[in-house]
């Protein structure tokens, strides 16, 4: 994802957006008074325990992969009755819990780590930003955010010899 800090990101009010899904199932965003529409996935911005005060908005390639934050939208609770149920299905998807059950390889890039892993839900592939991004919450639960916004959990206890060692190099 690219976050423009020197780019002014536009703040928009829900009640002058509408989203949809196009045929291939792409999440998409009309904006009032413009002519343009955007392929977006929708990110929860802090406080999470506010989730629903802000949300970013970021273009996405056709694969559905976030790469550029649009805009920040003010009040989800202003959608209207369709909009708000499509980000909430996006939202859900993005955010459900997932947890890894083995650590395949955690690799080090020029600006991320990249994972491969075996979740409760197959095998998935992601990116960690820093080690600020792997955290202890409880003495046998940790958290894992990749650069999307997602969330893994993981519990060392229950990990194999291999896939503690390679949790160990980034905790």
């Amino acid at each position: 994802m690219s976050f423009n800090s020197s780019a002014q990101i536009k703040k928009l009010d829900a009640k002058n957006l509408s989203f949809y899904r196009d045929s291939s199932g792409l999440l998409k965003v009309r904006i009032e008074n413009e002519n343009e529409e955007y392929a977006v996935k929708p990110i929860r911005c802090f406080p999470l325990t506010d989730a629903e005060r802000y949300l970013g908005l970021f273009k996405t390639t056709p694969d559905g992969t976030a790469n550029e934050e649009i805009a920040l939208v003010e009040d989800v609770n202003r959608l209207d009755e369709n909009s708000k149920k499509l980000v909430s299905e996006e939202l859900n998807r993005n955010y459900s819990l997932t947890w890894i059950k083995k650590i395949y390889s955690a690799e080090q890039t020029k600006t991320t780590s990249k994972w491969r892993v075996e979740t409760d839900k197959g095998e998935k592939t992601f990116e960690v930003l820093n080690h600020n991004d792997i955290y202890m919450v409880q003495p046998s639960l940790m958290v894992i955010e990749d650069v999307d916004g997602g969330a893994f959990l993981v519990n060392p206890d229950r990990l194999d010899p291999k896939s503690l060692s390679l949790l160990e190099i980034y905790t």
